[in-house]
């Protein structure tokens, strides 16, 4: 019976020690956080992972909320958007499944125009909620590379710039 135990306990130790296989690359959400915080102009950031099973399968999703200051835009909105994904894909936790973005303005930016003028796939959209969602974890690495990605860094393109705000009635 003691060796059978010894079995069982260095196969254990032997499975469990293969879990622990740190990522290396990419970022961690608080440096994706504080980095996409940096921006001027962006007013907050609401970074979060979370898994889901599908049937025996878990599947991560990535989303992030962007809150941009009154009568901030992004310069060009198609680099900004290629940005915020690039941040995403770069977050070390879990190799996403999917990743939401939403991205409030004013005046609103259609996300779902840019999105498809960006050459972005397998997007979904709602009406009623300025999102795109990149689905699949193969067109992202398709447009990505292989996960998780370098952290992009951000050029003249990705800033955002002040616009007037035309209040109603003017």
């Amino acid at each position: 019976m003691t060796g059978a135990c010894l079995v069982v306990v260095c196969l254990l130790s032997i499975t469990l020690g293969g879990c622990s296989n740190p990522i290396k690359g990419g970022q961690s959400i608080a440096s994706a956080r504080s980095t996409v915080l940096a921006i001027p102009g962006v007013s907050s950031a609401k970074f979060t992972v979370e898994g889901a099973y599908n049937g025996f399968q878990k599947e991560w999703g990535e989303d992030v909320e962007i809150d941009l200051k009154p009568g901030f835009q992004p310069k060009d909105t198609a680099a900004f958007v290629d940005y915020i994904v690039s941040t995403m894909w770069s977050i070390n936790e879990h190799n996403p499944d999917g990743i939401g973005i939403v991205l409030t303005t004013t005046p609103q930016v259609n996300l779902d125009a840019v999105g498809k003028s960006a050459g972005w796939t397998n997007l979904k959209t709602t009406a009623d909620q300025p999102s795109i969602v990149v689905t699949g974890s193969v067109s992202l690495r398709k447009q990505l590379g292989e996960w998780p990605g370098t952290p992009p860094k951000k050029t003249d393109k990705t800033a955002l710039v002040q616009v007037p705000v035309v209040q109603p009635g003017q």
